[in-house]
């Protein structure tokens, strides 16, 4: 290794340990992390693997070593994070190493500069979970994969034990780092030299040896399925989405790798020498980077879902390497301009587009309950949480908060909130509400038909939190579409048949009625474009409802639509009990979140949403005060994930 190149190397390393240790003590908890931590207090190994592995669906080997490590260090979250944060580092170093031992220094170099800069490694060296881990495993599996390949003849048992160690590892790590070394097994059957071909399969079969322990665990935990709960299956384009995830979301960041391809290729391309063995090796590194995400993506759509991210960490070097591939040695002045290019680019997009710092290091689990001030709002404020039970307790012990709050679980379900909150009138001038990502989307809308005005927001990764006044002044959403049927619409859908009433009405002069005999109620339909100011927003819709046979059971839909092609479709049955009104006018409810809508569904033009009422069970109802309206909605809810708006 040259002597510039040595410098060049160091350079990067210290730029990679600056990124992920900056203001170390200050990194939450992630959810992955809590969940992680909560299973850690068994009394025995024995108990561990039972309650604290096999109820999870990942392999054990970072369970394990999390509870032997937090035993002998404490559980402070830099303890926790601090050996997956040095794997991180030196998995920019390993990444070198093999671009090195594939291609050149320069390529090596080069690819180390991505992984040491780009938020996807960034972050996960700085969260205590098996995917920088995995990662680390892979690439050391790797070099040792590539010594039996590239020179058997020397120290073949020695690489080739420590080829088989580092596979188990993978394997114990994550079920796709073992699918990885499993691919990775596989191509060197077709790579290694046939007169070796029978050594490495002992290798192998000593990599499956060491896995054997542990196989009943996977067994059972392939038995779980998937996370379909709350992972949605693919959608076509998950493989640009992932790349260009990988990049910043900014030209700024893939055009010098993608500029130096180019480059090379050309160079390549107007040789004298005819040297192609780097399209050997590009088909190679191609088939290592997709087949994670072949498998994932038919697995996902067709079994069930597993695919994101995260998972593909193990394989993603191989994207650096294939773009590196064409390259020839270069000059270290060149190296090192290319290097502070790449280095540049993606610090500031991490720091001033990707806002890592900002996001990451504030957990909405904190603040959920931290954001609650009783001294600065008054007493009558009501706080209500709906967030994580043991999360909340670690804060509030860490904090050492009282807990004075109200959590959504304990109603049982929004009928009884709903009710709750109608009676709090008289108790509570506002609400306080911190909720997760996954909360229940119509919280806020119900809070809001009692305390119709949010006084302050705050947004979060994963959570927001809000105050609601009864009072003005403040922010009551901003009305999309109103009718109380007082005189007709143009906007009502001219193809359903309802009965207008002028004796009837909630305000106003008129209703319509449906009557038994019609499934579809009264429909709308507006352009998206006009009706979101940001592609995070909320759309409530609400509807006041008279039954003539008893609760009302009707669903309010909300239907993305192009072309007659439906895009999206969510409906919601919450009626707000009878007990609860002060009339027999019910309310019903339904929240669009479009958060958790794909991005393609809301840029397309002329994509229309489609609104109306299905009368499933027939009964028969007047119909008054149809209203939709645009609610601010949580704009890096996903930020570390999703493209932010700039």
């Amino acid at each position: 290794m040259s002597f510039a190149n040595k410098h060049l190397l160091w350079f990067i390393l210290i730029v990679a340990s600056v990124l992920r240790l900056y203001d170390y003590p200050a990194i939450p908890f992630t959810h992955d992390e809590f969940s992680a931590l909560f299973r850690l207090d068994f009394e025995d190994f024995s108990t561990l693997i039972r309650e604290g592995v096999m109820v999870d669906g990942h392999p054990a080997g970072i369970q394990v070593f999390l509870y032997y490590w937090t035993g002998l260090f404490g559980r402070d979250p830099w303890v926790m994070k601090l050996p997956f944060t040095i794997l991180g580092i030196a998995s920019v170093y390993l990444v070198f190493l093999v671009g090195r031992q594939w291609i050149n220094e320069s390529a090596g170099l080069l690819s180390a500069a991505y992984l040491a800069s780009i938020q996807f490694t960034v972050m996960y060296s700085q969260i205590a979970r098996p995917y920088i881990s995995g990662l680390f495993f892979t690439l050391l599996m790797i070099f040792f994969w590539t010594r039996l390949i590239k020179t058997p003849q020397r120290f073949f048992v020695g690489n080739g034990l420590l080829f088989a160690f580092a596979a188990a590892l993978c394997a114990y790590n994550h079920h796709f780092s073992l699918l990885f070394a499993a691919i990775t097994g596989v191509f060197g059957l077709f790579l290694i030299q046939k007169k070796y071909l029978k050594q490495y399969l002992i290798i192998c079969a000593i990599a499956v040896i060491l896995y054997l322990p542990h196989i009943n665990i996977f067994l059972y935990q392939l038995s779980l399925g998937g996370v379909e709960s709350w992972l949605r299956k693919p959608d076509n384009d998950f493989l640009f989405q992932y790349t260009a995830y990988i990049f910043h979301y900014a030209t700024l960041s893939w055009l010098p790798a993608v500029a130096l391809f180019l480059v090379a290729l050309f160079h390549r391309a107007r040789s004298t020498v005819k040297d192609r063995s780097y399209l050997k090796k590009m088909i190679l590194f191609a088939l290592m980077f997709l087949m994670p995400w072949a498998i994932g993506f038919y697995y996902s759509r067709h079994v069930s879902a597993v695919l994101q991210y995260s998972v593909l960490i193990f394989s993603m070097p191989f994207l650096f390497l294939l773009l590196f591939a064409p390259l020839k040695p270069l000059k270290p002045t060149l190296t090192a301009m290319a290097i502070l290019v790449i280095l540049s680019a993606n610090i500031f997009t991490l720091i001033n587009q990707r806002h890592h710092y900002d996001l990451f290091y504030q957990s909405h689990y904190k603040a959920i309950i931290t954001d609650f001030s009783p001294g600065d709002k008054g007493h009558n404020i009501l706080p209500l949480i709906d967030s994580d039970s043991l999360i909340t307790r670690y804060y509030l012990e860490k904090t050492g908060m009282d807990d004075v709050f109200f959590r959504v679980d304990e109603f049982g379900d929004p009928e009884h909130l709903f009710c709750f909150l109608k009676d709090s009138r008289h108790r509570y001038s506002g609400v306080y509400l911190g909720a997760f990502s996954h909360s229940n989307p119509l919280l806020p809308a119900l809070i809001m038909e009692h305390y119709p005005y949010i006084t302050r927001q705050r947004n979060y990764v994963n959570g927001t939190t809000w105050y609601f006044s009864a009072y003005p002044p403040g922010y009551s959403g901003d009305t999309v579409f109103f009718n109380n049927f007082s005189t007709r619409h143009q906007n009502t859908d001219s193809g359903s048949k309802h009965s207008p009433c002028h004796t009837v009405a909630f305000s106003g002069s008129g209703s319509i009625f449906l009557d038994t005999n019609q499934q579809w109620g009264y429909s709308i339909e507006l352009d998206l474009n006009e009706v979101l100011a940001h592609g995070n927003d909320f759309v409530d819709i609400s509807m006041k409802a008279l039954p003539k046979d008893g609760p009302i059971k009707a669903i309010i839909v909300g239907e993305l639509h192009k072309d007659g092609e439906i895009l999206h479709w969510s409906g919601n049955t919450f009626a707000s009990p009878p007990s609860c009104q002060t009339s027999q006018w019910q309310t019903l409810y339904h929240t669009l979140k479009f958060s958790d809508i794909p991005e393609k569904y809301k840029d397309l033009k002329n994509t229309m949403l489609k609104i109306y009422v299905w009368n499933k069970e027939l009964q028969s109802f007047y119909m008054d005060n149809f209203l939709v309206r645009r609610r601010q909605g949580n704009p890096v809810i996903y930020g570390l994930v999703d493209k932010l708006a700039h």
